[in-house]
């Protein structure tokens, strides 16, 4: 009888969803210069929305801005001056930049 609990027990375990798992997604960071071309006419909102569940918020220099996202794909959403732009990009592991031409989006 015990040496069936103990199985089930450890077959409930296995078949744990991995999307209960807790996973820290700024465990693995890397810092992604964020250069705007051409230089934004005023400073401006830089949103991040990560497929790990990270997000952040944060106001963007004309000229660009240094940001820290672990590796795996997102979605940037850049408003400037009432009018929003989206970029569709992967982040790598090691630090890196992204030339961001917002006009042409």
């Amino acid at each position: 009888m015990r040496a069936t609990m103990a199985t089930g027990l450890l077959l409930l375990a296995a078949c744990r969803s991995p999307e209960s798992i807790p996973v820290d997604p700024l465990a693995d960071v890397a810092v992604t210069a964020i250069y705007f071309e051409p230089a934004l006419p005023e400073q401006g909102t830089l949103t991040i929305a990560h497929e790990s569940g990270f997000s952040h918020t944060g106001q963007a220099n004309p000229s660009g801005c240094d940001v820290r996202v672990p590796p795996g794909p997102a979605n940037l959403t850049l408003t400037v001056a009432g009018t929003r732009y989206e970029l569709s990009t992967k982040f790598g592991s090691t630090n890196g930049e992204l030339i961001w031409r917002w006009r042409s989006r």
